[in-house]
């Protein structure tokens, strides 16, 4: 399959992900837990971390 948008990436930024069979609330945990004060969500300019969304 012909995929055009990726001569816009940069050189860094892979074609394809692996993306681990995880749910969407592991995934989550799993930020919180290895990046517990980075931005996980900005809204309205305020901003949530990563360990407020784990549970």
């Amino acid at each position: 399959m012909t995929k055009p948008w990726l001569k816009f990436y940069d050189a860094d930024v892979p074609a394809e992900l692996n993306i681990p069979p995880l749910t969407l609330p592991e995934l989550l945990n799993r930020a919180a837990e290895k990046y517990p004060n980075q931005t996980a969500c900005v809204f309205m300019g305020a901003r949530m971390p990563y360990r407020r969304l784990k549970f």
